[in-house]
């Protein structure tokens, strides 16, 4: 067991080279300088049974996204040592959840690699652990020896850490409030229920990606509605041709797609959106050229003469590098800068939804 730091014996009154044990131990005869931490003889006790396997780990503090409180211990196959995982809230003042969340926090304390080792407070009645500050809202890993990167950025994802590898966009904002004049068409009368509860979902998701796709749920939902009526309109006229044309456009979403912006005078919007994608194709942003790429496969809507025809097509594509998670064709998460493309994209994507709720 290491000896704890000079610095550290000196604030609390311990003689040079005293261990974490001996610190527990001055505890029982000194005043709280852990600051509620290990208040009581068990969750002492249970310090001290902690530290035999102390230095099968290696510990890092790691900043949680939104900070909760818990401890989990987890059993990685071909590990020794489970993983420790311990998380703080941002209520300093708090006890904590479980002693063996008490024993993580005290390993940090005494780890000499990490930056609370040596921060003391001294609130006028002897100096006292910084711990509730420094960690408020962090996460305190145990990792095993030789733990694998994969193995970190997997805890990182479920736990919600922040990590290098896993973009953490800010939220965007809410629909309404970015637009200074708008215009409700008659139409909202015929406004569902169903309608309603998908465009107040997509006004409260932050994340770019799930923002999209609700956004497109609100296309999606006009979709059959959209040929049904247009079916309706043609039967008279030329039965044959009517039921041709509407079968073709149920048998594939994106002819779908085309069909809805079609009728509601959507040409414009579609373009505006295939600019957008241009401008980050220029800019070169993997995501949007892998995504191109994948939809110049489709020649008769990526080179049709109708310029929106290719601006459905790419909008439809996103839909399903997000909706899709196999290996054949572009997965959003495989690139980095998707969520900064998307958010780009977003205030047409808004556009293009609002105008199926008769909102421009």
């Amino acid at each position: 067991m290491e000896p704890l730091s000079a610095a550290t014996c000196a604030a609390v009154g311990l003689a040079q080279g005293s261990t974490a044990v001996d610190l527990i131990g001055h505890l029982r005869v000194s005043h709280d300088f852990l600051d509620g931490l290990l208040a009581n003889e068990q969750a002492r006790q249970d310090g001290e049974a902690s530290f035999p396997t102390r230095d099968q780990y290696e510990l890092r503090l790691v900043d949680q996204v939104e900070a909760q409180e818990r401890f989990c211990s987890i059993a990685f196959d071909g590990l020794a040592a489970p993983v420790l995982v311990g998380l703080l809230s941002q209520n300093s003042a708090d006890a904590l959840s479980s002693s063996a969340l008490e024993n993580l926090v005290l390993w940090a304390i005494v780890d000499p690699t990490l930056p609370l080792h040596d921060q003391w407070d001294n609130p006028g009645v002897g100096v006292t652990s910084a711990w509730r500050t420094v960690l408020k809202g962090k996460a305190i890993l145990a990792l095993p020896t030789l733990f694998p990167p994969q193995g970190l950025q997997l805890l990182s994802a479920m736990f919600g850490l922040h990590h290098g590898d896993l973009s953490r966009p800010l939220p965007v904002p809410r629909l309404v409030p970015t637009r200074s004049t708008l215009a409700i068409a008659a139409g909202y009368q015929n406004l569902t229920s169903v309608q309603a509860r998908l465009l107040s979902e997509a006004g409260s998701v932050s994340h770019p990606k799930w923002r999209f796709m609700s956004l497109y749920r609100i296309l999606e939902n006009s979709y059959l509605t959209n040929i049904k009526n247009i079916l309706m309109q043609e039967f008279d006229a030329d039965a044959t041709r009517a039921l041709k044309d509407a079968s073709e456009k149920v048998g594939a979403e994106v002819n779908q797609l085309v069909a809805l912006a079609d009728t509601l005078n959507m040409q414009a919007d579609f373009i505006a959106f295939s600019a957008e994608v241009d401008t980050q194709i220029a800019a070169n942003n993997r995501f949007m050229t892998a995504l191109d790429r994948n939809a110049a496969k489709d020649g008769k809507l990526y080179g049709s003469p109708l310029l929106h025809h290719k601006g459905v097509l790419r909008f439809y594509k996103l839909r399903c590098a997000i909706a899709h998670a196999g290996t054949s064709s572009v997965v959003y998460e495989q690139f980095a800068d998707a969520d900064a493309a998307v958010t780009t994209l977003l205030p047409v994507t808004e556009t293009i939804a609002l105008k199926c709720l008769w909102v421009s």
